[in-house]
């Protein structure tokens, strides 16, 4: 999984170029592989690696909720 994202960001980067040379067709055959592989790799997340984090921290949770919750009230009031 850690490769499909070094992937998805060639091709972040891949698709930002072909902005800057004003390339439609190249910008959009890039956005469509990165669509796809997104949308594959977020399937691999919610069937397998969420069920798989949520089993194995399930014992952890009392101790990890509060600092979740901490970091994301903060998170939010600084993107506000």
């Amino acid at each position: 999984m850690r490769g499909e994202h070094a992937q998805m960001r060639q091709l972040l980067s891949a698709a930002a170029a072909a902005l800057a040379e004003h390339d439609a067709d190249d910008y959009a055959g890039t956005a469509e592989t990165l669509l796809i592989i997104m949308q594959q790799h977020n399937v691999k997340e919610e069937n397998v690696f969420h069920p798989m984090c949520d089993q194995r921290l399930a014992d952890q949770l009392e101790a990890l909720l509060p600092e979740l919750q901490k970091q994301l009230a903060e998170h939010e009031s600084t993107s506000t």
